[in-house]
């Protein structure tokens, strides 16, 4: 059976997350000692702060929580069409943070299971335009390690599922004390929610965040067909704190993704113009 935490922050970050993981069973259930740790933030665009990318506030927290349990910890992305990941860590503030490895999966290919052991999932609530929400399961498909996975957005129910395939989650993370509702994951509009989602199974914790933000799961391609393929069971979740109902609300979802952007994508599906448009962004 999959757990699931629905915690009400109370405006404190650091305090939601550890009720949330210490209602889940403590880290320890998590990592053990000395096991290598990775932790992968949504961090999709340097430009933009919480709630579109995750807060080097919630990581640090992650990372107290590991610490007593093990001093091998990284943080990883990869690069998209106009940036790579040093840039967003610089820019978003990760380069601050002590005692951990900042990677770059473009430049060093990390295979779970053999350059670590255990992956700590933190995300955001919200919506997309192009895969209707984007929370756990949306998140990992940052680590593909091509700057060119925008030309998968065609096929993305099934790319998020092969890329968590490869990258399954231990522990999953969302921080909705802010969400976004409408064109997420970049330019939708603030919902204060004030909680923390955790959950042992990325599926699970998927599932539960939907019905809190008023969507159908059977809406959310790629999470029917992550929990087809095995991924996770959505008729197996003990529900921990908070129920879904006393939470929820109605989220307004993405329109299409307008032409514009698709044009964009697909320009961006192509290795060179994928290299010119990161080095103008770097440049600026």
């Amino acid at each position: 059976m999959h757990k699931v935490a629905v915690i009400r922050a109370k405006g404190n970050r650091r305090e939601g997350i550890v009720q949330a993981v210490d209602s889940l069973g403590g880290m320890e259930r998590f990592v053990e000692k000395g096991e290598t740790v990775a932790i992968k933030p949504n961090l999709c665009n340097s430009k933009y702060q919480y709630p579109v990318t995750s807060t080097v506030e919630a990581a640090s927290v992650i990372l107290d929580l590991v610490r007593p349990l093990t001093s091998e910890i990284i943080v990883v992305e990869s690069p998209n069409a106009s940036m790579n990941p040093e840039l967003k860590y610089a820019a978003l503030g990760y380069d601050t943070l002590k005692g951990v490895k900042l990677i770059n999966l473009h430049k060093n290919s990390l295979a779970k299971g053999k350059e670590f052991d255990k992956l700590i999932n933190l995300c955001n609530l919200k919506t997309s335009e192009v895969a209707t929400v984007t929370c756990g399961l949306k998140n990992i498909f940052g680590c593909y390690p091509q700057r060119t996975k925008a030309k998968m957005h065609a096929q993305i129910a099934q790319a998020i599922v092969d890329i968590n395939q490869q990258y399954p989650s231990d522990l999953v993370i969302i921080d909705a004390l802010t969400a976004m509702e409408g064109q997420g994951p970049l330019f939708g509009t603030p919902v204060e929610m004030d909680l923390i989602i955790a959950g042992d199974n990325v599926v699970a914790t998927d599932f539960v965040a939907c019905k809190i933000m008023g969507i159908e799961p059977s809406e959310v391609e790629h999470l029917m067909l992550a929990a087809k393929c095995g991924l996770g069971d959505i008729n197996d979740i003990e529900f921990l704190g908070e129920s879904i109902d006393s939470v929820k609300k109605q989220f307004r979802k993405a329109d299409p993704e307008p032409l514009i952007r698709r044009l964009k994508h697909f320009i961006s599906g192509y290795e060179t113009p994928s290299k010119i448009l990161a080095k103008a962004r770097e440049a600026t």
